[in-house]
């Protein structure tokens, strides 16, 4: 493999110089003129006079002007050429650091694949000694994916497994001694993360299928309710106040325009 070698104090600069004999000369006769047109009385005719002097003197200035910039752009060119060698020089190497990390990136993925094969076996070997064993290997892979670090070994990996495994099915025998325990089974199947928060889940599920029954009674009491004892010019006011869903409350509303009854939304 060849190696790039970079003796950059081998570099030189060679300093160029400009000279500018008349600087102090026109600097002085620069400043003498300002102060000299300060101090003119203003009439018509010296300001005539002064704007000639000007003109003329503005003419200079800028041809001056003009050949600084000439200058400058002399001065720069060997720099400017070098910038653009280092550059290129910048961009090559930059170019091959890229295909270094995408060929290490390849490997790196390689790497990850062949280790998730080798613990998918360790998992589904370990996982034989527990009859209906419940979760996948991708549902360990979720809460555990630094397995699959190059910093984490085979045997290291396997132990976890093993512990994984282990304190889940401990879990899933204590489910079986729970009141409705098939609701926190199937709880725990969604979030299997730990078995407190299944609990929490399994309580909060048995809630609102409570509260569903609890409305569907009301709705089939409300459904029964007959009106024809009413005459006809008899009329009955009562306010509601319901608590419920959009669609909930768009079925009351159903109901009611099916049995004629007229309401107002408050």
């Amino acid at each position: 493999m060849n190696e790039l070698q970079i003796h950059e104090e081998q570099l030189e600069v060679v300093q160029g110089s400009i000279k500018f004999p008349e600087y102090e000369q026109i600097k002085k006769s620069a400043e003498q003129l300002a102060e000299n047109l300060k101090s003119v009385q203003v009439t018509e005719d010296t300001l005539k006079t002064s704007k000639k002097l000007l003109a003329e003197v503005n003419k200079q200035v800028s041809a001056l002007d003009d050949r600084r910039k000439q200058i400058k752009k002399q001065m720069l060119a060997p720099y400017s050429e070098f910038e653009s060698q280092v550059k290129e020089i910048t961009s090559i190497v930059k170019d091959a650091s890229a295909t270094v990390r995408e060929q290490e990136k390849v490997l790196e993925e390689k790497y990850r694949k062949d280790k998730q094969s080798v613990l998918i076996d360790i998992y589904n070997k370990r996982t034989k000694a527990y009859n209906g064993f419940p979760f996948t290997f991708d549902v360990f892979l979720e809460q555990n994916s630094n397995v699959l670090n190059k910093s984490m070994s085979i045997n290291k990996c396997e132990e976890l497994i093993a512990s994984w495994i282990n304190d889940k099915n401990n879990d899933l025998e204590a489910i079986k001694t729970y009141p409705d325990n098939e609701l926190l089974y199937g709880a725990y199947l969604t979030d299997p993360i730990s078995l407190n928060n299944a609990i929490k889940s399994a309580a909060q599920i048995k809630e609102s299928v409570e509260k569903a029954r609890q409305v569907n009674k009301e709705y089939e009491a409300f459904e029964e309710t007959s009106f024809d004892d009413y005459e006809e010019d008899e009329t009955v006011t009562k306010v509601f106040k319901i608590t419920s869903t959009d669609a909930e409350i768009e079925y009351i509303k159903a109901v009611l325009n099916n049995k004629n009854i007229e309401y107002k939304l408050i």
